[in-house]
């Protein structure tokens, strides 16, 4: 309907017949050679309108040439003509969806057939085996997809357009309390990752920013952020971050940069010690021959110390969630807060941990007495109160 869009625009009131009408050529009709001509009318300029987007829709479906092409056939084509502007873990990402979740459920369809309701059938069908998060990540993928095949033509309209996403329940984490976390700093004094659980609880980086983290990143007042250790496949690779807010500075405290450099002291000691095998990566954080840790690995570190220590047992990235609980209870503003975690905008960091916020906030609701630090009971009458006052005061 592309080709026809600017006719759209000038229907023509046809004073005779008091109708409103929009007229356009279709080419020639290859057996008489005349033009195909035609003309749609209505009574308003409006329902002229709206009927000859009907008709352009239903002239485009029938002028669609068939591709033959499966819409299994076709992903692995698009797969691979769009990989190029993909990083290499998108690629890897896209490609297991597309071989695992999709074509075995919609991958048999001829391309130009695929209508929403069997797109729909492979979301349901996916969320049904509790993969919800994986349910709306392949529509995506399908939607953008089909989106590139409409833009080529090679469908009239995108199926996933009013398929919607399922929803997703809000997973809860759980993370340490803040005694909990010193006990685990207290318990790891001695382990030789002691710096990189330190700089964990103080920063809230993700896993793949820890572990890519250089020395050349370390300044004399805090971090840039700007690799990420990544999986491709099983293997550990370094490479830039993508977006430009999750390249950022972090600030840091004095402590957390005196850890730093006892553990840098702490490695060059390790280097030493290697005696020709150290593998030099410029890593902060590195196994003990000088290689990078393997982003599978760190949680069984993390866990295996936080067992030993007598802890619950959390993932890597519940310490984001801690250390943005603690900004926000130490008063830091959420634009900060989200520039310091690398969030795309500050409305995510409201989304994610404005009901932490609002907690605060009602907790900071002191009264005059507290703010003045008096001792509440000067304040308390000489005469009885009843039950109610006394719960409100309390």
């Amino acid at each position: 309907m592309r080709k026809y869009q600017k006719l759209l625009n000038k229907p023509y009131f046809n004073e005779r017949s008091k109708l409103w009408e929009i007229r356009f050529s279709a080419g020639t009709n290859p057996e008489t050679g005349e033009r195909i001509r035609h003309v749609i009318t209505h009574k308003t300029k409006k329902g002229v309108k709206e009927k000859a987007i009907e008709f352009l829709k239903e002239q485009e479906l029938n002028e669609m040439p068939a591709t033959g092409l499966t819409v299994g056939a076709y992903l692995l084509k698009w797969h691979n003509d769009s990989q190029y502007s993909w990083s290499s873990r998108t690629k890897e990402l896209y490609l297991h969806q597309i071989e695992k979740h999709i074509i075995p459920r919609i991958g048999d369809h001829i391309l130009e057939e695929l209508k929403p309701h069997h797109v729909r059938s492979m979301v349901a069908d996916i969320a049904e085996k509790g993969l919800l998060s994986t349910a709306n990540k392949c529509r995506r993928l399908v939607w953008t997809a089909m989106e590139d095949a409409a833009d080529s033509d090679l469908i009239a309209k995108n199926p996933v357009k009013t398929v919607k996403p399922v929803k997703e329940e809000a997973k809860k984490i759980r993370i340490l309390e803040p005694h909990e976390t010193r006990k685990l700093l207290d318990a790891t004094k001695n382990h030789r990752l002691y710096a990189l659980f330190y700089v964990l609880v103080a920063t809230g980086l993700r896993r793949g920013e820890l572990l890519g983290l250089s020395w050349k990143d370390v300044t004399e007042d805090g971090l840039l952020i700007r690799n990420a250790l990544k999986l491709v496949g099983n293997e550990p690779v370094l490479g830039p971050l993508k977006t430009k807010k999750s390249r950022r500075f972090v600030a840091l405290s004095q402590d957390v940069l005196d850890v730093l450099k006892a553990h840098r002291d702490r490695q060059k000691q390790e280097r030493k010690e290697c005696y020709g095998s150290w593998t030099e990566t410029g890593l902060v954080f590195t196994t003990k021959i000088g290689t990078a840790i393997h982003p599978r690995n760190l949680l069984h570190i993390l866990q295996n110390e936080q067992e030993k220590a007598g802890l619950p047992q959390t993932s890597i990235h519940s310490f984001r969630h801690m250390n943005a609980s603690l900004l926000i209870t130490n008063d830091l503003d959420i634009k900060s807060i989200s520039e310091r975690l690398g969030h795309s905008s500050t409305s995510f960091t409201m989304d994610r941990y404005g009901h932490i916020l609002q907690e605060h906030r009602h907790k900071s609701a002191l009264s005059v007495s507290q703010l003045l630090g008096e001792n509440q009971s000067a304040e308390v009458p000489s005469e009885p109160e009843d039950d109610e006052d006394t719960e409100n005061k309390s």
